[in-house]
């Protein structure tokens, strides 16, 4: 049974702040899995509309390198990220 992954977020950036209450990042069908996975590029890139392409170029990295620590030393800082899963059975 596929279940949704979502999240709650709110992180800084540029002096702004971005956040969302259940924004939806996909399905999967395991959560054990989907729980381990860093999300943190998939929600910054959906909250301003980017690709992770741009997303590096901010960073100053590879698309396929982007990490949460890159992110952050970039100053890009998460005050909350949270994942869960619908239906929670």
């Amino acid at each position: 049974m596929l279940k949704k992954i979502l999240c709650n977020y709110e992180f800084i950036y540029n002096g702004h702040s971005f956040k969302s209450f259940g924004a939806y990042l996909g399905d999967t069908s395991n959560p054990k899995v989907a729980k381990q996975k860093d999300y943190s590029a998939d929600v910054i890139c959906q909250a301003l509309k980017i690709g992770k392409e741009e997303l590096a170029q901010m960073i100053n990295t590879k698309y396929w390198d982007i990490t949460r620590a890159k992110i952050e030393a970039a100053g890009i800082t998460f005050r909350t990220l949270e994942i869960y899963f619908y239906p929670d059975k």
